[in-house]
């Protein structure tokens, strides 16, 4: 069951912030400043 990438759904599910890259940006260097949504408790 699932397709490609479905194993990341648990990692995604556990998470607290989703990084907003555009669209068709490819790799980010480390260090790079992007834009970040963050949800529920940090711990």
């Amino acid at each position: 069951m699932g397709g490609p990438g479905s194993h990341l759904v648990h990692a995604l599910a556990s998470s607290n912030a989703l990084l907003m890259l555009p669209s068709g940006s490819g790799a980010t260097p480390a260090g790079e400043l992007v834009e970040t949504l963050m949800y529920g408790a940090l711990t």
